[in-house]
């Protein structure tokens, strides 16, 4: 009958399974099967331990592709550093620089602006370039134009002035790079002391930021600081950062310098004091609509603001990168490291000047200390490529 048909087949099919079985097991390269499977030469408890070494070993191969599994769903990065060596010259960065001293007293009494509330206001009484950097030398060109090489820029610092050029450098060295002269004009530092402006040039000296060309220059950058009557030597330290882009492995934003974690960070800020106290930080260009909060006046009301602002959370936020959009860096960006030194004029030197000179006089060279550069490059550590070659042995 039908049952017993397919009580045949069955058995049949049992029959060919147990035959192909044996078969592979005596012909597979994998020798614990073979010896496991083999009764005609050997015996039972020679075949027992090896079913239990190939079992043990079936579990540690599981055990070792489930760890690699769990590396690669890391998606970790390796860092690879090296040291190069430009073949002829180097890119120079971006210099800016801005007095610590931000109104010119003599412009505050001719447009009757102490406090600026826009860009327009703030151009009007900010010291003027032929008032500031008097002289410029490039490569050892005292030739320089510097009306030409420097160009205003508006910052945290107010309105400053920012070299940038499309020549390089071929020599490390005091000599080589940029040499800039400036004056003070401490006899014109902003008024202040007044019952409607309480602001006042406590220091006398310039700050000066060197960063990737189009870096947007806000406080939270490093700076240096060079004082009055001295000559500072600033050497540069270039850096590379070249992050792994693909996800999921990457773990960065766009490129500097569009995208920056300071930039970053102070837009946070320059949003949270738009909202809280309805005015702008002189960095903001985003709400021009907006008057510039008032730092310089005694302005009880907006203190207050500024005072409550400090006290948020928002502030706390903007400056903790895992708190907002901040927390990536750019996937591709170049710092530069400045180390100061600053000398102080010789006696010598000193009996040919007044003290209104030593006063005012601020002489500055930057330049590399070395052209050899640092480059830090980030590569997957583990790809599906390189996961299949684990498994598989090779």
């Amino acid at each position: 009958n039908d049952d017993n048909v397919d009580v045949d087949y069955d058995e049949e099919n049992e029959a060919l399974l147990g035959d192909v079985a044996r078969e592979w097991a005596g012909e597979t390269s994998m020798h614990g099967v073979h010896l496991a499977s083999d009764s005609e030469s050997y015996s039972l408890w020679f075949r027992v331990l090896w079913i239990f070494l190939v079992v043990a070993s079936g579990g540690v191969l599981i055990w070792q592709i489930e760890k690699l599994i769990r590396d690669y769903e890391k998606f970790d990065v390796s860092t690879a550093y090296d040291i190069k060596s430009p073949s002829t010259s180097l890119d120079f960065p971006e210099v800016t620089v801005c007095n610590l001293n931000l109104f010119s007293a003599t412009l505050q009494n001719e447009t009757g602006i102490l406090a600026p509330t826009n860009e327009q206001e703030l151009e009007s009484i900010s010291v003027p370039l032929e008032d500031f950097i008097y002289y410029t030398q490039f490569n050892l060109r005292p030739d320089v134009d510097v009306n030409t090489v420097w160009r205003p820029v508006i910052t945290d610092f107010g309105r400053c002035w920012q070299f940038s050029t499309n020549e390089t450098v071929a020599y490390p060295g005091r000599d080589n790079g940029l040499h800039f002269t400036a004056w003070l004009g401490q006899d014109d530092f902003a008024l202040g002391g007044s019952e409607q402006f309480g602001y006042n040039s406590d220091y006398a000296g310039i700050v000066i930021f060197v960063q990737q060309k189009g870096t947007t220059i806000n406080h939270q950058l490093p700076s240096v600081t060079v004082a009055a009557g001295q000559q500072s030597i600033i050497s540069i330290k270039r850096t590379q950062f070249n992050r792994e882009k693909k996800r999921p492995w990457s773990k960065c934003t766009s490129q500097a310098p569009e995208y920056t974690q300071p930039k970053c960070r102070n837009n946070c800020l320059n949003a949270g004091m738009a909202n809280f106290c309805g005015c702008r930080f002189i960095s903001d260009f985003d709400r021009t609509d907006l008057d510039y909060c008032n730092f310089w006046t005694t302005d009880e009301e907006f203190a207050t603001c500024w005072n409550d602002f400090n006290d948020t959370a928002t502030l706390a936020q903007c400056n903790e990168n895992d708190a907002t959009s901040c927390a990536e860096p750019p996937c591709e960006n170049t710092l530069f490291e400045t180390i100061g030194t600053e000398v102080d004029h010789s006696q010598a030197f000193l009996e040919d000047f007044n003290e209104t000179f030593v006063n005012n006089n601020v002489d500055v060279f930057i330049n590399y200390g070395t052209l050899q550069y640092e480059v830090f490059t980030e590569n997957p550590t583990i790809t599906f490529a390189t996961l299949l070659g684990s498994i598989g042995g090779s």
